[in-house]
């Protein structure tokens, strides 16, 4: 990637909408990608980043937005760098809590038709997203 003049750089900076979305844990389930409608990052207070400026040095995983590598379905449609390339983004943003585990039930719901297997056992999605919860504090 080239360097960007300092021009080019806020002209890229402009594109986030800093809504916080891509700021919720995230669980890649094969199929799609959900973000936790609880789990959010220490700094994101009333869907703002407290620390914008400073975020890619006081959160370890806040990952810079670079032109022309963006991450595969870590953001959600809406965002303005997903908007440059919308067939890319399939993050799923449910808007609650309840909203999140319809979804993962109907994920489930797939998985049983196609009986999707780890190790000989049908992936059980609401079990392994509890333990992911549990293991980054939900």
């Amino acid at each position: 990637m080239s360097t960007l003049t300092k021009e080019e750089e806020k002209i890229w900076e402009s594109l986030c909408l800093q809504c916080g979305k891509c700021c919720h844990m995230k669980y890649n389930l094969g199929i799609f990608v959900i973000a936790d409608p609880e789990l959010i990052c220490e700094y994101l207070i009333d869907k703002k980043c407290s620390v914008y400026g400073d975020r890619f040095t006081k959160c370890g995983s806040c990952i810079p937005i670079q032109r022309g590598i963006l991450i595969k379905d870590e953001l959600p449609s809406s965002c303005g760098y997903a908007q440059l390339n919308p067939d890319f983004c399939h993050l799923i943003y449910p808007p609650d809590i309840n909203s999140f585990w319809n979804v993962i039930d109907i994920a489930q719901r797939d998985i049983d038709q196609r009986e999707d297997m780890i190790d000989g056992k049908i992936i059980n999605l609401r079990e392994h997203v509890m333990k992911m919860r549990k293991k980054h504090g939900g």
